[in-house]
């Protein structure tokens, strides 16, 4: 599901801050989705298995896209294209928490809390993606 024709990397903005476009192949789920129903450990299953995959898929696009890994903080503006209906912002935030300790893990980012991280959300259907199918798009500013 990886697209290997995307050339991500941006011309670099005014001053000394890089930018990058990666895109991540993978729908962040709904807050909502996350945990109704569910045991605490069959929640703890699956948000491990949500930060592996976004771990994993994180070390391929940041590779795709000749992004290093990260030393000092970084903005990301995370766009979210999905298939369901769009969460409203407060839970679409919620359910990519396990989304963004995988990218963590990629080493995208330091670490996620506010001194080493800005990260704004936005969220479309799919078929606005430039794909037209599920996806997440982010922007990394360093």
């Amino acid at each position: 599901m990886i697209n290997d024709t995307m050339p991500q990397h941006n011309a670099q903005p005014p001053g000394n801050q890089m930018t990058w476009d990666i895109t991540i192949h993978l729908e962040i789920p709904s807050q909502n989705s996350t945990g109704k129903g569910r045991t605490w450990r069959a929640r703890a299953a699956a948000t491990k298995k949500l930060r592996t995959a976004w771990h994993y898929h994180g070390i391929v696009a940041m590779a795709q896209s000749c992004v290093m890994k990260a030393t000092s903080s970084r903005a990301l503006h995370i766009v979210a294209y999905r298939k369901r209906r769009c969460a409203d912002i407060a839970n679409l935030i919620g359910g990519a928490k396990a989304c963004v300790d995988g990218l963590v893990d990629a080493g995208l980012l330091v670490d996620d809390r506010d001194t080493m991280a800005r990260i704004t959300y936005e969220q479309h259907a799919a078929g606005k993606s430039p794909n037209k199918k599920p996806c997440t798009i982010i922007t990394v500013t360093e």
